[in-house]
């Protein structure tokens, strides 16, 4: 999937057109439609608020990963854990939790959120 394909996924999600989009970033829908067709590509700037404006990540949009998310990201460490062997035990999950807690910790200072 490319740039283009993921912004205008997600803006079909969204059910949105080209043109609802684009009034709400502030743009034309033609530029929308460069976007979506690979035909140009925004800012850093403008990616940032694409990515909010969504609530994905910037990385998503760019196709350096295929988790959406902070959700998205959650799942995927649980498959990676269960892989590992862990199981649903009490002892297990509150070790898998923590494990959670911790990625999330650094996922938010990754993104410059404190908490």
């Amino acid at each position: 999937m490319t740039f283009g394909e993921r912004i205008r996924t997600l803006r079909l999600e969204s059910g949105l057109t080209g043109e609802e989009f684009g009034k709400n970033l502030n743009v034309a829908k033609n530029t929308v439609s460069n976007w979506e067709n690979n035909k140009r590509v925004p800012s850093k700037e403008v990616i940032v608020l694409i990515a909010d404006y969504f609530k994905t990540t910037t990385d998503y949009l760019l196709c350096n990963t295929d988790i959406k998310n902070e959700s998205g990201m959650v799942e995927a460490i649980k498959k990676v854990l269960i892989d590992k062997g862990f199981t649903d035990k009490p002892e297990e999950l509150e070790e898998m939790r923590e494990f959670l807690r911790r990625a999330m910790d650094l996922y938010n200072l990754k993104k410059g959120k404190k908490g």
